[in-house]
């Protein structure tokens, strides 16, 4: 027996999703100062990633080299988690203590707006109601002004969040562990509209966790959300009941605050066409699953954690869906008429 160890560097990978051979695939390569731990934002040409360090780079799209590259001055390198968000030309980068809103053709500071407090946690920074909304871990979600980076409102009730809010019906949502709650998008005031829990040795434990590193996703009134505890559910978002529970294999890790033995979790974003959802799990599996019922309808085994979100695309009329995942291989799976996978992978 041996084994061989790889250093591994920090990487943002360009890569030719056509190419027959491997060796043709990469067209390009860059490394960071430090990992990228959430998503990243391209406009006009430019792809802007942040890294775990709080620096900011601007790559050109065609041949990744470095057009611009800004340090924000974050405090330790686990500041960074959090996923940025873009429009137009501006990209709005930071964490939850520091909120930088930049130049996305030049990197130049366009605004910053400073809390000095809260924790990091993935929560994606997301534009709704012409706001920037930002969760703090452990504090609250607060909401500034996306042209000038003004304060607009701060939440009075604290919520462990991890996932991206989002909206409904004119409302801004939240989940924290157990809750889901709702948000006045003028005032921020905030109420729980919804409780996950279950009794356990008299107890009330959450039902399936929603602190994750995902956004729900909203097709008319069902959203679709990723759990720590129990795969994916369906919450009818007018009765706030569950329509159907979609349970995956058991964790091959646990990226998840405070899961452990027995979690069966989806981190990564869900994505839709047609009559299907597909996302990725911590057990290893890609899904593709039934949004009315919840059910199966094809199972992809990757062999490793999927944490970011799938890309579904089409090339030559031919549709497929491309995942990478946390051993740092990325898989095209071709799909078939029906949105199944073809078994033909590359």
């Amino acid at each position: 027996m041996w084994q061989q160890w790889i250093i591994r560097e920090p990487v943002v990978a360009c890569i030719d999703i056509n190419a027959e051979n491997e060796e043709d695939r990469i067209i390009w390569t860059f490394n960071p100062k430090n990992s990228v731990k959430n998503n990243f934002y391209v406009n006009n040409g430019v792809v802007v990633v942040q890294d775990a360090e709080g620096y900011v780079y601007g790559l050109d799209a065609n041949d990744g080299k470095k057009k611009w590259e800004k340090d924000l001055g974050l405090i330790t390198y686990r500041y960074a988690m959090n996923g940025i968000v873009g429009e137009g030309d501006k990209v709005y980068c930071g964490n939850q203590r520091k909120v930088v809103c930049l130049n996305a053709k030049t990197g130049s500071e366009i605004w910053k707006y400073e809390t000095n407090t809260g924790e990091s946690s993935a929560f994606k920074m997301q534009i709704l109601d012409n706001k920037l909304i930002m969760g703090s871990n452990w504090k609250y979600l607060f909401a500034l002004n996306k042209d000038n980076g003004k304060l607009l409102w701060q939440s009075k009730d604290w919520i462990y969040t991890q996932q991206s809010a989002f909206m409904y019906k004119g409302n801004i949502y939240s989940l924290d562990s157990s809750n889901v709650w709702k948000y006045n998008p003028q005032k921020g005031t905030s109420e729980i509209v919804k409780t996950f829990t279950k009794k356990v040795d008299g107890k009330d434990v959450d039902l399936y966790n929603f602190n994750v590193a995902s956004k729900p996703y909203i097709e008319g009134n069902i959203a679709y959300v990723a759990t720590a505890k129990n795969g994916v559910i369906a919450i009818n978002m007018d009765t706030f009941k569950v329509v159907w529970e979609c349970v995956t294999d058991p964790n091959m890790i646990y990226s998840s605050p405070y899961s452990g033995a027995g979690a069966k979790g989806v981190d990564a974003q869900i994505v839709s066409k047609g009559n299907y959802i597909y996302f990725g799990a911590l057990d290893g599996n890609l899904y593709v699953v039934d949004k009315k019922t919840g059910v199966k309808a094809d199972t992809f085994k990757i062999g490793a954690p999927i944490l970011s979100k799938a890309v579904l695309a089409n090339s030559n009329g031919q549709d497929f869906i491309i995942v990478s995942d946390f051993a740092g291989k990325v898989t095209k799976i071709n799909l078939t008429l029906d949105g199944k996978f073809a078994r033909k992978v590359s």
